[in-house]
């Protein structure tokens, strides 16, 4: 583990020491974290203290949209990113929004790894769960996004003189 991981384990279990949780100080130890970061400060917090990041910070901070927040931060990614399509798909009425944010934009193997993920946590299709809970044009976008046929960019393809071409005859198409 990098060095610092020790220390910011040690500042998270600081602040949710004793009585409630210090918000501000699990912010600053936490909050300005990147991915690859929280991912080994969960690792080892429960290598440290025998118990799992997640599960402290939701005995700590509830279900609280802060509460929310801090353990989806405690999560690798794609384990945030399956309990954020969960949680949208819960109730009456799916959150399109949340949907679109964890779905779009992500890399064919991300995709993948995100299906495979949700398969692993819930024991359903994300593809199938999703067709069922969206209609319409919301559908076949998420739809299309989770067939993970994103072309891949290739450098001699896609050039910037491709992409003026390109936007020449977008256009021309619709202009005519």
């Amino acid at each position: 583990y990098p060095a610092d991981i020790d220390d910011i384990c040690e500042k998270i279990r600081a602040a949710t020491k004793g009585w409630g949780t210090n918000e501000k100080e699990l912010i600053a130890a936490f909050g300005p974290l990147g991915p690859v970061e929280r991912y080994h400060v969960a690792k080892r917090y429960v290598e440290q203290y025998g118990t799992k990041l997640v599960d402290l910070l939701k005995k700590e901070s509830g279900g609280s949209d802060f509460g929310n927040a801090v353990q989806l931060l405690a999560r690798p990614i794609e384990e945030a990113g399956c309990s954020i399509i969960k949680k949208a798909c819960s109730g009456i009425g799916t959150n399109e929004k949340l949907v679109i944010l964890v779905v779009s934009g992500r890399t064919n193997n991300e995709i993948k790894v995100l299906k495979k993920m949700f398969f692993k946590m819930y024991g359903e299709d994300l593809a199938v769960k999703l067709a069922g809970e969206l209609k319409g044009d919301m559908e076949r976008f998420v739809t299309a996004c989770l067939q993970a046929e994103e072309e891949e960019f290739d450098p001699e393809v896609h050039t910037e003189e491709k992409a003026e071409e390109d936007a020449r005859l977008f256009d021309k198409a619709g202009r005519e």
